[in-house]
């Protein structure tokens, strides 16, 4: 399965309880979960996004959102489309 996560929370610093989720979240899936692609995205690459080496993991940025808004509704849902991600589903996590 394909699943997206939007990254995005991770770019305010320093972090606080729903960043220390995400990133928990995130060590969790590499370590446990074999069967499953992680596509990590936000509009730009977050300073508290860890250094993954795994090839189930990969960060897209989607620029060209001017407000956080436009992002969400407009440029993630067209990536989880064109990604075979989900049908109609949002971030911030959706799934194949």
């Amino acid at each position: 399965m394909r699943i997206a996560i939007d990254v995005s929370v991770l770019e305010r610093t320093p972090a606080t309880g729903v960043e220390k989720a995400l990133l928990q979240l995130l060590r969790g899936l590499r370590e446990h979960d074999a069967g499953h692609e992680y596509l990590l995205v936000a509009p730009r690459r977050p300073a508290l996004l860890p250094g993954i080496d795994d090839p189930r993991f990969r960060f897209t940025e989607l620029a060209g959102g001017r407000s956080r808004l436009m992002w969400r509704e407009r440029l993630a849902p067209s990536f989880a489309h064109r990604e075979g991600v989900a049908k109609g589903v949002v971030l911030p996590m959706v799934c194949a």
